[in-house]
Order: C-alpha cells, then sequence, then structure tokens
C-alpha cells in the first residue's frame, strides 16, 4: 500500500493505492489497480479503479468527493469520476505533458472550483493542472533547483503540501 486518501464525505469510504516506491525496481507484473473500500463492507472493494500503471499516491478531491486523483508510477496522472462507477479513468494526463519520473504527491488545492491540483515528481518539476483543461497539459510548472558549488541542480520534489490558510502562492516542496 502506498496511500490512503479519506472521503471527505464522512469516515466509511477510503481510497487506497498499491506500488513500489523504489526507484526503477517496480515488478514487471505489478498490478494496477487502487481501491475504494467501504470499510463498513470490507471484504470486497467497493469500486476497482485501473491506472495507467499502479498509482504511487491517490487523493479524494475535498471540494467535490466524486472525483479521486492519483499520481502514478511512470509519470502520468489519472482522474476517476467515482460517480460513473467506471473502473477506468476519466481523464489521464498527455504523456509528453506529463512527469517524466514517478509522481511522489498529488495533493488538490482548495479553490473555489475544486478543479485544480498539483503534483511533485522526481523528476524536480511541481506541476499544476485544472482539470477543466486536463487534456492541455499542466497549466504551470516550477522547476526545483538548489544552487550548490556556484552550479545549479535540480532537485526531486518527495511530497508536496498546500494550505489555503497560508496563503493562495504559499506551498510547501518537500525534497530530495
Amino acid at each position: 500500500m502506498s496511500e490512503i486518501s479519506w472521503c471527505p464525505d464522512g469516515p466509511t469510504k477510503v481510497a487506497v493505492s498499491y506500488a513500489i516506491n523504489l526507484f526503477q525496481q517496480m515488478p514487471e507484473k505489478m498490478p494496477v489497480q487502487s481501491y475504494v473500500w467501504d470499510l463498513q463492507n470490507p471484504n470486497v472493494p467497493e469500486l476497482v479503479l485501473q491506472g495507467p500503471a499502479p498509482c504511487t499516491n491517490i487523493s479524494y478531491n475535498p471540494k467535490s468527493s466524486d472525483m479521486i486523483g492519483g499520481g502514478c508510477y511512470n509519470g502520468l496522472v489519472a482522474i476517476w469520476d467515482v460517480k460513473r462507477h467506471s473502473s477506468q479513468p476519466a481523464m489521464v494526463s498527455p504523456v509528453e505533458k506529463s512527469h517524466s519520473d514517478p509522481v511522489t504527491h498529488l495533493s488538490w488545492l482548495s479553490m473555489k472550483t475544486g478543479t485544480e491540483l498539483i503534483t511533485s515528481s522526481t523528476d524536480g518539476r511541481v506541476l499544476w493542472w485544472d482539470t477543466r483543461q486536463f487534456s492541455k497539459g499542466p497549466i504551470d510548472t516550477l522547476l526545483l533547483t538548489e544552487n550548490m558549488d556556484s552550479r545549479e541542480y535540480i532537485v526531486g520534489g518527495s511530497v508536496i503540501e498546500f494550505n489555503a490558510e497560508a496563503g493562495a502562492n504559499k506551498f510547501l516542496v518537500g525534497t530530495e
């Protein structure tokens, strides 16, 4: 198990992703399914989420509990609309505009629209997404760099967090 996300509608449902987070050590036959579990009936998943690759992390949208976002081992981002009761994602980020390394963290932004999210990756980029124009790619990009010995190096992002109360433009990014 790589991440658990509680449903914002109450304490009975969770989304769970499964992946091995060791760099370049994903077994070839690693299952790509994540699950939505109803804890009142824990023997059978309520919904199986079929990803484009194993999900390294997963998160319910706090503004719209029908939407679940997942960051994948192959750098893609998938969005499921659980009200459709489909195991297939409603949206998948374009390969050429996605992360080039595994997505290390996905966080929905607490904006009025409820359609924006951010992702971080070991590729050194933080990407901002808007699900209303998901197929176009990220709406903004931040390159994580560190200056050492008068040279600039790209550093991978391991986790990212946003809290609207801290300010609309304040994010915390943990790096490798």
